[in-house]
């Protein structure tokens, strides 16, 4: 079983760490693993060095981009691959494009985001031609289902964490000016839309009034810096938060800090998050896309809903208050991650698919 897997994202996000555990997992297991992604991209980058793994670059510039195409259909062919594993909606395109000129080929494409694909001729075709589609949480699997993608194509594989890789020393705060002993909050979130920093730091003005040497990191960087320093500044606590810009360190970080919060509007299920359960963090979180799979309300965390900064003040302060309540939820949701979450059941559910389809032939 021959696999090649396609992510043309040029950073490094939780859905490139995502493929690169599946990728790294089938090459560990003896599978033949081949990757394509653009040069100097972060995934072709960090796999190269990845044992048994196949790197090809390749432009994948465009949904339309024939030239790939073009490449693509002859790394097939000559490597004989057996299933394309598209991780992007560009990519998805790409590998539907390539089965046109290999029809015996596979493809299968994870969906890792909560809102619906747009309902035009081209995305339609494209979810048809797919012979799989895995969904990262049951609430993606019913967006798609809704979208008219039938359920019998369908998997839900949900995302996982490797807990060896966040066996970090705790990282030093004292760059950011954070005294020993000040509550310190986390949050790892590119600075976009849908993870609505606007919420968390409107939150974070009134949690500064109860507690005023309380800080908050944020780890990304993202097209919404230029707001977040403006909404910052305007409600006067930017001593308060501190904008770390991509951090390379999270778990580091994460082992330094008091809690774990994420104010997403949208989220396909969270990976940060399994990462937060790992490393033992207690964790605020909004009932948003698939988190409530992964965050069980007065279980596994504390929830809150969408856009509500008070409640999302309240719950943080709770958390902080009560030391024993943060203690038994960090613990639990340890457990569940461990159970539901590793890395090597993740890479067992891809094999077993990725075997059924080639069964199916």
């Amino acid at each position: 079983m021959i696999t090649l897997h396609l992510d043309e994202q040029v950073g490094w996000r939780g859905g490139e760490q995502q493929a690169f555990y599946l990728i790294r997992g089938l090459a560990e297991a003896g599978y033949p693993v081949l990757a394509a992604g653009i040069p100097r991209g972060e995934f072709v980058d960090r796999l190269s060095s990845c044992r048994g793994v196949q790197v090809i670059h390749a432009p994948l510039l465009t949904e339309w981009d024939f030239w790939s195409v073009r490449k693509l259909t002859r790394v097939v062919r000559d490597f004989a691959v057996d299933i394309v594993h598209a991780h992007t909606s560009h990519t998805h395109s790409l590998a539907c494009l390539t089965k046109l000129f290999c029809p015996s080929v596979k493809v299968l494409v994870t969906r890792r985001v909560d809102f619906a694909p747009n309902r035009n001729f081209w995305t339609r075709w494209k979810y048809k031609r797919a012979d799989e589609i895995v969904a990262i949480s049951d609430c993606i699997r019913q967006v798609l289902e809704d979208f008219g993608v039938e359920s019998d194509r369908i998997r839900v594989i949900h995302s996982a964490q490797d807990p060896r890789r966040l066996d970090h020393t705790p990282a030093c705060l004292t760059e950011f000016g954070i005294s020993a002993g000040s509550p310190v909050l986390l949050c790892p979130a590119a600075l976009v839309g849908h993870k609505d920093h606007a919420t968390l730091i409107r939150a974070m003005k009134a949690i500064v009034t109860q507690k005023p040497d309380v800080h908050l990191l944020l780890a990304g960087e993202g097209e919404l810096r230029g707001a977040i320093e403006s909404q910052i500044s305007e409600l006067g606590i930017a001593g308060n938060v501190h904008l770390l810009g991509y951090r390379k360190d999270v778990p580091a970080l994460m082992k330094s800090a008091d809690l774990f919060v994420l104010s997403s509007k949208m989220e396909g299920l969270g990976s940060t998050i399994i990462e937060a359960m790992f490393c033992g963090l207690p964790i605020v979180a909004c009932a948003s896309g698939g988190i409530p799979e992964l965050v069980k309300n007065e279980e596994t965390g504390l929830l809150v809903p969408a856009q509500d900064a008070q409640g999302f003040a309240e719950a943080v302060i709770r958390l902080l208050n009560d030391k024993e309540l943060a203690k038994r939820l960090a613990s639990q949701a340890k457990a569940f991650a461990a159970k539901n979450f590793h890395v090597d059941n993740m890479v067992s559910q891809y094999i077993a698919l990725y075997e059924e389809l080639l069964k199916a032939g």
